[in-house]
């Protein structure tokens, strides 16, 4: 038991504070109820967490006594915004006014930034009662800026053992993975009335490998250079969808490695690096049966019909594609990579392709005209592996349209483009 393990290693009055803190934490988390767009927490997820946190400890990662106590504590409270304050928040207030039907992976992002907010409010008002298991206000401080740390706040303002602990719980909440996060007995009883966000989030769990040491986490000292390495492996219902469920399922941990720098502190700190990689060697379709197609195909579309948007400015035109979200699913993909690993995933109906834009590594500058005419290029591959995609070319004014550029869509819109305009052309394609 992961849990039991780390509890030994603490003293007598260390053990039973985290004790009380844990159970005060699950009986709060499981009996809260389910908001719309999270997995289950409480009690699998906290123990999951005390489990990797073991392999991080078998693996090398440095932590004393007292700083591993705190952690500990911060692990079982990292969460308990949830409880108060979403329950007191309607989705419309969550989402800001935006549309539920958006690409699930930018809706994600989303939640993510706002349980961060919510968390902060519970801190403020509701982890007093730690005082009362003799924690002095110091360590209560402490506790609270470890568990901030989770999510949005910048890891490298932090200071001493805050920053580096802060990583570590970053880190280990990115990599609770596994189905029984989301427990495939309740999935199943639930999915018919889940909005599908939520569906994509429970489908993206219970495809996902568990971590066990030498099949998906090896513990690597190579040339005196030591490393976890954990092997992302998934086993949806296609094989055309793999590539993109190890996308996705690696998306959020990479962030947290690298863009927030939470792996890099670790390694300055005790010489250990974590690595997460996708495994396509340990991943494969498996045969589930028509019941898990169907739900992998509402994760993927939400039953409706799908429009790709291939523009690394997605985020900066929302507003452009909000009238979409009412009437189609709406997926963003920031450069030719990604794109297609999307397009082999779901059935996409209709692909709205920028002409200047990355191609994530497919092709070199010198084959795209520095980038300039990627688009075309993607067009060309959708007219060849997936002939029933239409495509809309968004361009901007600057970019002149050749004669032999016609071939490759169905039509051509140039920025900047009025909402219901493109609404109506896509109606219109697609009809």
């Amino acid at each position: 038991m992961g849990f039991e393990s780390i509890v030994k290693q603490l003293d007598a009055k260390q053990q039973t504070a985290l004790r009380a803190v844990k159970e005060h934490s699950e009986a709060l988390l499981n009996h809260t109820p389910r908001f719309k767009f999270f997995t289950l927490h409480g009690t699998n997820h906290l123990n999951n967490l005390f489990e990797i946190l073991n392999l991080f400890l078998e693996g090398g990662i440095k932590i004393n006594r007292d700083e591993l106590f705190l952690l500990s504590l911060a692990i079982c409270v990292h969460d308990l915004g949830m409880v108060t304050s979403l329950r007191e928040r309607d989705i419309p207030t969550v989402l800001e006014g935006r549309p539920a039907a958006t690409d699930p992976a930018a809706l994600e992002l989303l939640i993510r930034e706002t349980h961060h907010e919510l968390v902060e409010t519970y801190f403020q008002n509701d982890l007093c009662f730690l005082l009362n298991l003799g924690l002095s206000p110091a360590q209560l401080g402490h506790v609270v800026d470890i568990s901030r740390c989770h999510r949005k706040v910048a890891l490298q303002a932090q200071v001493g053992a805050t920053r580096y602990l802060g990583a570590l719980l970053r880190i280990l909440d990115e990599l609770d993975l596994g189905n029984n996060r989301a427990p495939a007995e309740i999935f199943l009883n639930l999915v018919d009335d889940m909005d599908p966000t939520s569906t994509w989030h429970w489908f993206k769990h219970n495809i996902t490998e568990p971590w066990l040491t030498n099949h998906t986490v090896f513990f690597v000292n190579e040339n005196g250079r030591r490393s976890i390495r954990f092997l992302i492996a998934v086993r949806p219902t296609k094989e055309g969808s793999i590539d993109y469920w190890l996308a996705q399922t690696r998306r959020p941990i990479k962030k947290a490695l690298e863009d927030d720098g939470a792996g890099q502190i670790v390694t300055d700190w005790c010489g250990v690096q974590i690595e997460v990689l996708p495994s396509r060697g340990h991943s494969k379709a498996s045969n589930l049966g028509a019941r898990w197609t169907q739900i992998e195909d509402k994760a993927l579309s939400a039953g409706r019909r799908v429009v790709l948007v291939i523009d690394d400015e997605f985020r900066k035109l929302e507003d452009l594609f909000f009238p979409l979200m009412d009437s189609y699913h709406v997926l963003a993909a920031s450069n030719a990579r990604d794109a297609l690993t999307k397009m082999e995933a779901t059935n996409v109906d209709l692909a709205i392709v920028d002409l200047q834009i990355g191609s994530g590594g497919l092709w070199k500058e010198s084959e795209t005209g520095n980038f300039k005419a990627t688009g075309l290029k993607i067009c060309e591959v959708i007219r060849e592996k997936f002939p029933t995609t239409k495509i809309v070319i968004l361009t901007g004014t600057k970019h002149s349209i050749q004669a032999g550029d016609s071939t490759a869509a169905d039509y051509f819109l140039r920025k900047p483009v009025d909402p219901d305009k493109l609404l109506e052309t896509i109606n219109n394609v697609l009809a």
